[in-house]
């Protein structure tokens, strides 16, 4: 199964210059510039010339016009009064222009092509596709050719009456290069300019761990700015600590894909290779059925499927015991609400079917943060201590009944050491 592109990758992936869809909200546009002149070139490429603030990321939320239900969302929002121009964010050839079955709204959905491969899907390892929905009004047409910073159309609101651009890139892959399915989402903060902290203001906690006959239930929180909203990768890794305090990793279940591609209970949540993975798409080349029961691709979880395609039927799945958070594929996704008045995007990961040690204080835990261009923030219990680790670690809760529960919350490092070193939680 093709999985996305590499973050190394990106530079040579997609245009390295390209304008935000809102043109960074022209808040510096020339003196009596209009909207049909285009978004200016000085906004091209420039991470001060965002369409920040956004309502609403790429990934897991809670969708707060259904009652904050739990939703896998495959784009980014941006709030804006209607009427807000809207332009290409680089060159391409308009595929869909107004209203469109598959869709509630009107959108401008634009095939853009690899550097170096105009017109060439399928040299250039599949063309890739920005689509900007729930517009009021489009000025463009199918199969027109638009350049970087053209004016395509204006915002509107979506049926909830919210006014805003729902923002998407779509990215086919080698197998089926003209796709454009919802399968085919990645994160809009991929290849978009924007001010890039890598990490520096996000934290990553370890909250609670609990070792249950050989299986390891590990809680983590993450948190960042409201500015830089670019959260791709949240992974456990998992080591046995030796007596003499080395490390060697433990072999987690779903790090290596099944026959067919899939990772079943993986150690991490992927956003865009979740999106890939578990979206499936119903397209000419990859039906819907080749996923079903006895299909060339078929899922793990094929008996769920119905007779007809649904992007959402796995990554909306919600937990039973609580609809604002989901529950799929050995994880347990709990966002908290967020919007533009948010100070901070928080979203806590249960993992749930990992692989332990022989007890806890033999098992070393990494929690590990990833954003969309590669940077990362991680949480460590019981392991040694790099410059990169959040400050966290606490007390024995429970030891017992063949269980062991370990509550974790911020504490100075000193504390933290001399409170493991009591417990001969460190080597």
């Amino acid at each position: 199964m093709t999985g996305i592109p590499k973050i190394s990758q990106a530079s040579q992936m997609y245009d390295p210059m390209p304008a935000w869809p809102l043109c960074g909200r022209i808040a510096a546009a020339p003196t009596r510039w209009q909207p049909e002149q285009g978004c200016p070139s000085e906004n091209w490429g420039n991470p001060a010339a965002t369409d920040f603030p956004l309502s609403s990321p790429f990934g897991p939320r809670q969708k707060a016009s259904e009652a904050f239900r739990y939703d896998y969302h495959r784009g980014i929002d941006i709030p804006t009064p209607q009427g807000t121009p809207v332009f290409a964010i680089t060159d391409g050839i308009v595929k869909k222009a107004g209203n469109d079955p598959a869709f509630e709204d009107p959108l401008v959905e634009i095939r853009h092509y690899r550097p170096g491969f105009w017109l060439d899907c399928s040299g250039g390892g599949g063309c890739y596709h920005s689509l900007s929905m729930h517009l009021s009004s489009w000025v463009v047409a199918p199969d027109e050719t638009v350049q970087k910073g053209d004016l395509i159309g204006y915002t509107g609101q979506s049926k909830s009456g919210f006014s805003h651009l729902h923002f998407e890139i779509r990215d086919a892959p080698a197998d089926d290069p003209f796709s454009a399915w919802q399968q085919d989402a990645i994160h809009p903060l991929a290849l978009l300019p924007y001010d890039d902290k890598a990490m520096s203001d996000s934290t990553v906690t370890i909250d609670s761990a609990v070792l249950e006959n050989g299986i390891l239930q590990v809680q983590a929180t993450v948190t960042l700015s409201p500015w830089e909203l670019d959260l791709q990768r949240i992974e456990a890794k998992i080591y046995n600590v030796a007596s003499n305090g080395s490390l060697s990793p433990i072999s987690q279940p779903g790090t290596t894909p099944d026959a067919r591609g899939y990772h079943l209970f993986p150690p991490w949540l992927d956003f865009s290779g979740w999106t890939r993975q578990w979206s499936h798409k119903d397209s000419t080349k990859i039906p819907w059925t080749s996923f079903g029961p006895g299909g060339s691709r078929e899922c793990p979880f094929s008996v769920q499927h119905a007779s007809s395609y649904d992007a959402n039927l796995h990554l909306d799945q919600a937990d039973p015991n609580g609809t604002k958070a989901g529950l799929f594929n050995g994880l347990r996704i709990a966002p908290a609400p967020f919007n533009t008045s948010s100070e901070r995007y928080s979203i806590t990961t249960t993992f749930q079917k990992l692989q332990g040690g022989a007890n806890l204080s033999s098992t070393c835990i990494v929690v590990e943060a990833t954003d969309a261009q590669g940077a990362t923030m991680e949480a460590r219990f019981n392991c040694a201590i790099s410059a990169n680790a959040q400050s966290q670690v606490g007390w024995i809760a429970l030891f017992g009944a063949g269980a062991a529960l370990l509550l974790l919350k911020p504490l100075r490092s000193d504390s933290r050491s001399r409170i493991l070193n009591s417990l001969g939680l460190f080597p």
